[in-house]
């Protein structure tokens, strides 16, 4: 059946010519403008059977809308930029919980949509909702999602634009969906994405909406990513369990009507979230089931994805209200009052910065100027409030803290109560290779099973392992294969894998490390490192062999690793890398004064999300690329890269590249600039190198890439695609 599907969705994709009639990489920054999108048109060639399952979801007699009408329709999506149009395949289906998705205009059909791109992209977004401006209150999710992103959260790509549906157009509101796209948008690198469980809450057999709340906890959405490796599947697991204990807190307290309290919320990072939602009366997305959750295994914690707020940002807030569901008090005490405060902070500035209003407007159709400051006003306001009613009540008595058990057990009476449908507790977990080994509890009755990592998807994504219906409850243990170790010191934290040993002069800001197991890893956060020198020496492998997933456990493809870091005046030295990255630099900024790095396994040099200056870096010998990087905006003064296994430079995913002077020798290609990136070089000179020069567009989220050449000497090729361009002035 599998094989069948994916070959009609190749006859479809074939019989549409997917293409933009530009070439992207002239408009790589007007792409990702929202503004310059003048429509978007959708044609579904099944019209017939689209306007019948419309018919269906207006007629049911359910308030809500019923899932089993929620069929994926092929579909034509036309772009239409100020400067050309863009054609692609896709599918959608309706979207929404509620019939306020689905209604007419002058007699005819307009619903919200759930769209999936095959090939291209609109805003390096992939699949994407077009909503019904209402659902949402327009231009408040506009502006809320653009304030949230200011604040630190990660939240959505969130726009009004005009769309033809079948011939209908009207305003909808698109809002990219919460996948790999979304997460490096907002500086994160691809991992876990959890939300509320909502197969039990809307039309579920006989039951009525939200009969089911206190047996719904919660479930991986983008479960393909834990299928791609046995550490993604570990990482997805322990995230998922830890994340299930929160959700039988919430099946705790619904049973037992009580408030909402902040200890159900993971970290402070949460309850500060939980009160900007409250400020902008939008506490509908703190609703168990719309909840969203990104797992940073960098800081080995989660954190909210903004979803489905219903904000209002230009009104006061009712605290009498919100305190019907939640207990406001518990959540400022343990929230970050100095964050809130920053917060604010970062309020007043945005009402005075014409570059955060220009970002407002270029994503609405009609300029409101009153509307945009009168809610950066409130929303001011409705903080302070929040903080102030806080210091005016007595401390509240914080919950007894329960033991998971207690839960657990509430929990599987709950099922018993209902007569709700056989099921199991999945319990005993054991991380054996590429299986994993539990026990299913039936009726007091253990059966032993052994899954493999695509069954395991399935089990934290749908709760159904073949035709048995399961639900995965946490035990106390992670599932890990090895300890790690944590010091507080260069003036952040210092984590360390086993046989690691380190040398720290503190007077001469020297660090030593030696790794004793080609495994082994370190990585420095959350620090502010000036005149350090980092010497690395590592551990040549034992055999050479194709490594299946390129991080480890926790996240890191690095042998030194810096996550979050200002680097100022810092001297880095690595030796017999035989990690994926022998130095990865993630989400960091600064200057190196230098860089050397001999003998890496495979990449030599990594950076993600970074804005960094190199004044003088040397690699010698790397299995594949010498000097990678994404998502960030690079400077280089000197490089000089040799015997590089595929690429010397590669720049990729959005990235600005400068580079004065630089020397290749005996690599397979010199320059890549792919993906959106631009690549500025003054000079280079390339030997025994096959290309000199690339610019392609590799991945579909992305479009052209751009590479400058002012002077090069090199004797080998130079490629680009017909979406991309590579200009050598000499």
């Amino acid at each position: 059946m599998k094989a069948i599907f994916i070959s009609i969705l190749i006859i479809f994709s074939n019989l549409i010519q997917s293409e933009c009639l530009f070439q992207t990489s002239e408009h790589i920054e007007d792409l990702k403008n929202p503004n310059n999108i003048k429509l978007i048109k959708i044609e579904i060639p099944k019209s017939k059977k689209w306007a019948k399952n419309f018919i269906k979801v207006i007629t049911d007699r359910s308030e809500n809308i019923n899932p089993k009408y929620r069929d994926n329709f092929d579909a034509i999506v036309k772009v239409k930029y100020s400067f050309g149009e863009c054609v692609y395949p896709g599918r959608v289906r309706i979207s929404g919980d509620w019939k306020d998705h689905v209604s007419f205009i002058d007699g005819k059909m307009i619903t919200s949509l759930d769209v999936k791109l095959y090939e291209g992209n609109i805003i390096n977004a992939v699949r994407f909702k077009l909503l019904i401006p209402k659902t949402r209150n327009s231009f408040n999710e506009v502006l809320g999602a653009l304030i949230l992103k200011q604040l630190g959260f990660i939240s959505p790509e969130t726009f009004l634009t005009k769309a033809d549906i079948n011939g209908t157009t009207s305003i909808f509101l698109f809002q990219e969906n919460a996948e790999k796209e979304m997460l490096e948008r907002n500086s994160r690198r691809e991992g876990p994405i959890f939300e509320g469980n909502e197969e039990l809450l809307w039309s579920y057999k006989d039951y009525d909406v939200m009969e089911l709340a206190d047996l719904s906890l919660s479930r991986l959405s983008n479960y393909k990513w834990s299928e791609k490796g046995n550490t993604s599947s570990l990482i997805s697991l322990n995230s998922f369990l830890e994340l299930q204990k929160v959700y039988l807190k919430y099946a705790y307290e619904t049973h037992n009507a009580d408030k909402v309290k902040a200890n159900n919320f993971l970290g402070s990072n949460f309850k500060n979230y939980a009160l900007v939602l409250f400020a902008m009366n939008g506490s509908h997305a703190l609703n168990p089931h719309n909840k969203k959750y990104y797992f940073n295994s960098f800081d080995s914690k989660f954190e909210p994805i903004y979803y489905d707020g219903d904000l209002l940002l230009d009104q006061k807030i009712n605290i009498s209200s919100i305190n019907n569901t939640y207990d406001i008090n518990s959540f400022i005490e343990s929230a970050d009052e100095g964050e809130i405060n920053k917060f604010i902070s970062i309020i007043e500035k945005l009402e005075k910065s014409n570059t955060f209003y220009d970002q407002y407007k270029n994503r609405v159709l009609y300029e409101d100027q009153i509307f945009f400051s009168k809610s950066l006003i409130q929303l001011k306001e409705n903080l302070k409030k929040l903080i102030l009613y806080g210091s005016n009540k007595p401390t509240s008595l914080k919950l007894e803290s329960k033991k998971i058990d207690t839960y657990k057990t509430q929990f599987m009476l709950n099922h018993k109560k209902r007569n709700f449908e056989n099921f199991y507790i999945a319990q005993g977990i054991k991380n054996i290779d590429d299986r994993f080994i539990f026990n299913f509890l039936k009726d007091e009755e253990l059966i032993e099973k052994n899954i493999d990592r695509f069954q395991l998807s399935k089990l934290i994504s749908k709760n159904r392992l073949n035709d048995m219906r399961i639900e995965l409850l946490p035990e106390n243990n992670k599932i890990k294969s090895r300890n790690i170790n944590k010091e507080i010191m260069l003036n952040g934290q210092l984590i360390y894998s086993e046989n690691i040993e380190l040398k720290i002069n503190h007077t001469k800001k020297i660090l030593d490390i030696n790794q004793k197991e080609e495994s082994s890893w370190v990585l420095i956060k959350d620090s502010s490192l000036k005149n350090w020198t980092i010497n690395f020496n590592g551990t040549k492998p034992k055999q050479i062999e194709n490594k299946k997933q390129r991080f480890n456990e926790f996240g890191l493809t690095g042998c030194l690793n810096f996550y979050n870091t200002n680097l100022k005046d810092v001297a880095i030295n690595v030796n017999d890398g035989a990690c994926e990255d022998s130095l990865n630099i993630v989400s960091s900024y600064g200057n190196l004064k230098l860089i050397s790095i001999n003998n890496a396994f495979a990449d030599a040099f990594d950076i993600d999300f970074s804005k960094i200056e190199i004044e003088n870096m040397t690699v010698n010998s790397a299995g594949n690329d010498c000097f990678d990087v994404s998502g960030g905006s690079y400077f280089l003064k000197l490089v000089s890269l040799s015997k590089c296994g595929d690429k010397a430079i590669s720049v990729g995913e959005l990235s600005y590249l400068e580079l004065k002077k630089g020397f290749v020798n005996s690599s397979n290609i010199s320059v890549s600039s792919k993906d959106q990136s631009i690549v500025k070089i003054d000079n280079i000179s390339s030997e025994n190198v096959e290309i000199c020069a690339e610019a392609f567009n590799k991945k579909q989220e992305f479009y052209g890439g751009i590479l400058n050449i002012k002077n090069m000497v090199c004797d080998g090729k130079v490629y680009s695609d017909s979406q991309s361009q590579v200009n050598i002035l000499n």
